[in-house]
Parts: structure tokens; sequence; C-alpha cells
């Protein structure tokens, strides 16, 4: 697993990540599905412990 500071730097990294991802979310009607790539950087959040988007 990834130390504190490693974590931290990480989460810094992905700011714009994260901004496209909230961006995205907002941009789907009720009930609609993720895509495969958002899904994917949603899982890889979960695994790394990352905060969530």
């Amino acid at each position: 697993m990834l130390t504190k500071p490693e974590k931290e730097l990480l989460e810094e990294c992905m700011d714009e990540l994260y901004e496209d991802f909230n961006r995205y979310k907002k941009s789907l009607k009720p009930n609609e599905e993720m895509n495969a790539t958002y899904k994917m950087f949603v899982s890889i959040v979960e695994k790394l412990n990352l905060r969530r988007p």
C-alpha cells in the first residue's frame, strides 16, 4: 500500500482528474450509467484508498 506522503502526493496529482470526473458526473442524466472509463477510475481510486472524487 501507499504511505501517507505518497497518497497525498498522488491525490494532489489527481486533482485535475477529480475535476473532470465531477464535471462528467454532473453531465449524466438521472439513472444514466457511467461509462467504463469512469467506472475504472472509481475502482482504481477505491483500491488505492484515495479520497473519493
